[in-house]
């Protein structure tokens, strides 16, 4: 099912773009436009149900003619708003922004239509299936609609964040699992991966120490989510034993996957006016932030040992470029640093680093790391021809 819902020029998408390069919004064509479609598939969650998924499909045109030579998926792009799909948020990723290739977003997050279906990032389960499942549907669109097969063109594996943890999950099980369709019309030609959390363990155990962590929900929800899909890890252990008596109030929303209600939490005040959430002290008690031994930060490992991607049985064989900044106020160091180590020998990884000096928040780290993959892209074309 597909609908097309907008159409946009180079400037629309960049004027929402802070400290992009003059230098790189000149190598877009004067008449390049894109239009974005809704597409809905069918994917199945873990326990086989058929589910329909959404996501956005950008086509670029050049002189109203589509000009399709390449095709990036771009997983799970992040800085949305709780209650909105982040595939809608297209103006807001530069990644569409390269001439010449079809971009495919998935809904892997569960907003948009798939609000009943919330699952945090970290289950791979999910994001590999249902990724594979809408680019096949996406190069079925294109080849009907375009008549342009994009099993014959280069096809790039891209993801920021959380997005970043996605594509290395994805290239994976592109490498280990896909079933023989797969592997015969999905050919990954590079993956681009930016400040992931390469390693859940790690993620888990050490973003609980920063003080400002802003999106200890996440953390909460992830904890639930490994509780869903790895009950055994858990055994009798109850998460609300472990929260402070606000912190339990993000349970009820988070079990309903209410984003609103979760809204609400997150904007909570006191009596005073004073906001509630401040980051883990806010939500956990002592017992968990303050004890690596806790028999809940315990459960959380077993069960994260499920979803690790970094657990030494795995070394991609396909070309990698994985970007992180040791500044990064998100991502702890630990994580890239971990997969460094275990990469970093490979002729086929590369390792892209800012300065140590440079301090980059999170988002503005995520526009270097888009602007750095469409240099890529378009250098890349540009020796094609």
């Amino acid at each position: 099912c597909i609908s097309k819902v907008e159409k946009r020029t180079v400037k629309d998408y960049l004027k929402d773009i802070v400290k992009i390069p003059t230098f790189v919004a000149e190598l877009f064509p004067e008449t390049l436009v894109f239009k974005k479609y809704e597409l809905l598939f069918k994917s199945t969650d873990l326990e086989g149900t058929e589910q329909i998924m959404s996501s956005s499909l950008t086509i670029p045109y050049v002189d109203d003619e589509a000009c399709i030579t390449g095709f990036v998926v771009d997983s799970h792009p992040t800085l949305t708003d709780l209650d909105e799909c982040p595939t809608h948020r297209w103006d807001k990723y530069l990644i569409n922004c390269l001439p010449g290739n079809a971009v495919f977003q998935c809904d892997l997050m569960g907003f948009g239509t798939q609000s009943d279906k919330i699952s945090d990032y970290h289950c791979k389960h999910l994001l590999e299936r249902n990724t594979a499942d809408g680019m096949l549907a996406a190069f079925d669109f294109i080849e009907d609609f375009y008549d342009i097969s994009c099993e014959d063109l280069p096809q790039y594996n891209v993801g920021y964040s959380q997005g970043g943890y996605s594509s290395l999950a994805f290239l994976r099980y592109m490498e280990t699992d896909a079933t023989e369709e797969e592997k015969e019309r999905i050919k990954i030609k590079h993956t681009y991966s930016g400040s992931g959390a390469y390693d859940i363990n790690v993620m888990f155990n050490t973003c609980i120490e920063i003080e400002d962590f802003q999106y200890c929900h996440y953390l909460i929800k992830g904890i639930l989510t490994t509780h869903e899909y790895h009950p055994d890890a858990y055994g009798s252990i109850k998460v609300e034993d472990y929260l402070t008596d606000y912190g339990k109030q993000f349970l009820q929303p988070l079990i309903n996957k209410d984003n609103n209600a979760l809204q609400a939490v997150l904007n909570a005040v006191d009596k005073d006016g004073k906001k509630l959430y401040t980051g883990p002290r806010s939500v956990f008690v002592d017992e968990y932030y303050s004890n690596p031994d806790s028999e809940l930060r315990k459960a959380v490992t077993r069960a994260c040992e499920y979803e690790n991607l970094l657990d030494n049985k795995w070394l991609p064989s396909g070309e990698l470029t994985m970007y992180y900044s040791p500044c990064d106020t998100m991502v702890t160091p630990e994580c890239s640093k971990k997969a460094e180590k275990l990469f970093g020998e490979l002729d086929n990884v590369e390792f892209v680093v800012a300065d140590e000096e440079d301090h980059i928040d999170h988002q503005d780290y995520g526009t270097v790391f888009y602007v750095s993959v469409l240099l890529e892209l378009l250098t890349d074309k540009i020796f094609d021809y």
